[in-house]
This record gives structure tokens, C-alpha cells and sequence, in this order.
């Protein structure tokens, strides 16, 4: 059976519809030869030949000065992440193609860097395709460019999102054996992932492992493991990893309250419950219908009908 092309593949997960135009980053560096490339991108005209002859022009020195491997870098990433057009159906397989014909070229100037191929990575993990995202960071380290911590973190997120958890997390544990530091990216991906896959003993092994090596957690991975505690009943463990993400100075998010709530209130403990709804306010952020409900539901069993009362009317006032 056929594998699915790449941009069939990648329409799928896009959040840009096909009538967007694609947005550069690099717009502000990348020189004026490579000004109609991106224009055409953007307006979903640039057909795959045209495409070829503008960037091998690009490689071979077309125009004034000799375009360096920044800018080419930003043409393959707008290619890999642009929607199908009628111009051009498959933009992330011609961004490999394209690159191909970089990693072809003899000039210094335009040789692939760490971050060509962590393009290239991403492209793949986004066509659900992390065994080519892997092929392409094995030759990444041989290429002695660095042990770039960004391909890392794209191959570890792309095989957790494919539901392979061992090799992910066997990934992860290899970067510690290279010395290469994972950055809040990896870990977070790493935890998040692990955490899914109710693997909760790693996760929080793995956010041990974050504070030790001097890595702020920061509120991603308290979320994880909060809702991952939650989703498997574990009550206790879930309010734990609460309190210590408060203790930390960090303001868990509306579903992570939402989830402490709705297990303190199940257990009677109302008041600690109203604290934690009152912190939702206090912190700026807003309550949502599962916020009031969940307390609602622990006044009706509580039999605290004026407080359950009290906090109908503000539901009616603050929820539309």
C-alpha cells in the first residue's frame, strides 16, 4: 500500500487554511533575491518547477550578492509549513527536495546547517513520519555540525505523538549520555508525553531531573502531571503536584484547577475547593461553566444551598 504523500498528510494537522497566506519570520533579513520565492509562496502561485529553477538560481549565485544559508533556510521552512495550493500540493516533500539540491551544492556559502536540518525534522514529524525525522538527525550527527538539542526535542515530540513512548523517552535519556543539555522544550514535550502514555513514575523522574539541572519548570509541566494524576483517579497525587506548582510561584491554568476542584469536591473538602475557585479570580484568569459546576455540584452535596445559590447568580452574571 502507498504511504500518503507528505503535504495530504500534513493538511491534516495544519492550523492554516488554504486561502491563508503564508506568514515569513525571516521576511525582515532574507535578501531581495529571494523576494519573488516568497511572494509567489505566499500567494500560492509558485508551482514545484518554478520553485526549483528560483532556488537553484539562488544556490548558483543569481543576483548581486551570494544568498547565504539564513535565507535559504527560511525559503525551505516556509515552503515546509505553507498549505496545499493549486500551484503546489506538496510543499513540505519539495522543501526535501529543495534541500537536496542545497546538500548537492559546493559552495560554503549555502551548506546546511544544524538548523536545515532540523527542518527537514520537523517537516517529517509532521507528516507523522518520525523514522525519516530520525534517518535525518543520525545524519545530522554525523555531519559534525553539533548535537543540535532542537532536532533532539523534534524527534522525542514527534515519536510521543506517534505513540512510540520507549523510543522517545530512550531518546531523551540518550541526550544525557551525549552531555547535551535538553532545554524547557524538551522537557516539557518529554513530561507531557510521558504523562499521556500514564507513565506518571518517569514524568515526574524527568521533572526531578529539570529542577536538578537548574531548568525553571514552568506551568506546561505541572499542567502534564496535574491532568495526567487526574485522568487516572489519583486524586492525592494530582493535589500534590498542585501545591507544589503554587509553592513554586506558578499560576496552574483554568483545566488544572478545574481538575483539583472537581476531586476536593467529590471528597467534601468544599472550603479547599472555594479557595482554589477564588485563586482562578484573584490570578486574572477566568472560570469557566466546568469551574462553577464542579462547585455547584459540591455545595448540592454538601447541602449548602444558600452558597450554592450565591454562586448561581455570579455563574448567571460572569457566564454567557
Amino acid at each position: 500500500m502507498a504511504r500518503p504523500r507528505l503535504s495530504a498528510i500534513y493538511a491534516a494537522t495544519s492550523c492554516s487554511a488554504s486561502t491563508t497566506k503564508t506568514a515569513s519570520p525571516a521576511r525582515a533579513f532574507v535578501p531581495p533575491a529571494c523576494a519573488e520565492f516568497l511572494d509567489r509562496l505566499s500567494d500560492g502561485t509558485l508551482r514545484p518547477d518554478d520553485a526549483r529553477q528560483l532556488f537553484d538560481g539562488l544556490l548558483r549565485g543569481a543576483g548581486a550578492d551570494p544568498v547565504p544559508t539564513r535565507a535559504l533556510n527560511a525559503l525551505l521552512s516556509a515552503l515546509a509549513r505553507a498549505p496545499p495550493s493549486a500551484a503546489c500540493s506538496d510543499g513540505p516533500s519539495l522543501a526535501v527536495e529543495l534541500f537536496k539540491l542545497m546538500d548537492r551544492c559546493a559552495s560554503p556559502q549555502a551548506a546546511p546547517t544544524g538548523y536545515t536540518y532540523s527542518i527537514l525534522i520537523d517537516c517529517y514529524r509532521r507528516a507523522h513520519r518520525p523514522d525519516l525525522g530520525l534517518a535525518i538527525f543520525g545524519r545530522l550527527l554525523r555531519t559534525g555540525l553539533g548535537l543540535n538539542v532542537v532536532a533532539y526535542s523534534t524527534v522525542i515530540d514527534g515519536f510521543f505523538k506517534e505513540g512510540e513512548v520507549d523510543k522517545a523517552y530512550d531518546l531523551f535519556r540518550e541526550m544525557e549520555k551525549q552531555g547535551i543539555s535538553p532545554n524547557v522544550v524538551t522537557y516539557n514535550s518529554t513530561i507531557d508525553g510521558l504523562c499521556k502514555s500514564k507513565a506518571m513514575d518517569k514524568a515526574e523522574k524527568v521533572l526531578q531531573q529539570m529542577i536538578d539541572a537548574g531548568v525553571q519548570p514552568n506551568n506546561t509541566a505541572y499542567n502534564s502531571l496535574i491532568n495526567g494524576y487526574s485522568a487516572l483517579g489519583m486524586w492525592k497525587e494530582s493535589f500534590r503536584m498542585f501545591k507544589d506548582m503554587s509553592n513554586y510561584g506558578l499560576t496552574p491554568c483554568v483545566v488544572s484547577c478545574n481538575s483539583v476542584m472537581h476531586a476536593l469536591c467529590k471528597r467534601g473538602r468544599i472550603e479547599e475547593a472555594k479557595d482554589i475557585f477564588d485563586s482562578i479570580v484573584l490570578k486574572g484568569l477566568k472560570p469557566d461553566i466546568i469551574s462553577y459546576s464542579s462547585l455547584l455540584h459540591g455545595y448540592a452535596a454538601a447541602g449548602c444551598l444558600a452558597d450554592m445559590k450565591n454562586l448561581f447568580n455570579l455563574m448567571n452574571g460572569k457566564v454567557g
